[in-house]
């Protein structure tokens, strides 16, 4: 099994870096926060925080996180997460969408997805992350 390496990320470093990055994908330079990122406690294999944008498209409108994948997450690790969430979605589950997924780190030092946030307590609590695809279909059954 890899070692999982975390990388804290700054609140200020994240938070202005993650807000450029958005202003250039939805080409909004005036894009702002109207709640600035702040760290959830939770978050078994990434770092997960919450923020908002003001004036937002409506897709990207309320609740949102960001989730960092552990340094030395592998590159195809968002894109799995989003393509499950987002069947997810498509199949009627009350999953939050991912609005974003970037597999580089070189936008904020590591990879992420930014998903909607939404209210109530994760589907998934106490699924390990590097058992999650052997177990899908159990949970998904279940």
């Amino acid at each position: 099994m890899a070692t999982v390496i975390y990388v804290e990320a700054s609140a200020s470093d994240l938070s202005s870096r993650l807000l450029g990055h958005l202003r250039s994908y939805l080409g909004d330079p005036k894009l702002d926060y109207s709640i600035r990122p702040g760290r959830l406690p939770r978050g078994m294999f990434a770092e997960v925080w919450q923020f908002e944008l003001a004036d937002a498209p409506a897709e990207w409108s309320g609740g949102l996180v960001v989730r960092l994948y552990p340094s030395a997450a592998d590159s195809v690790d968002p894109r799995v997460e989003a393509a499950v969430q987002n069947g997810l979605v498509e199949e009627g589950f009350p999953a939050p969408k991912v609005l974003l997924c970037e597999d580089s780190p070189e936008v904020l030092g590591r990879r992420f997805i930014i998903m909607e946030r939404l209210p109530g307590r994760p589907r998934l609590r106490g699924v390990r992350w590097d058992r999650f695809l052997r177990d899908l279909p159990g949970l998904v059954r279940s």
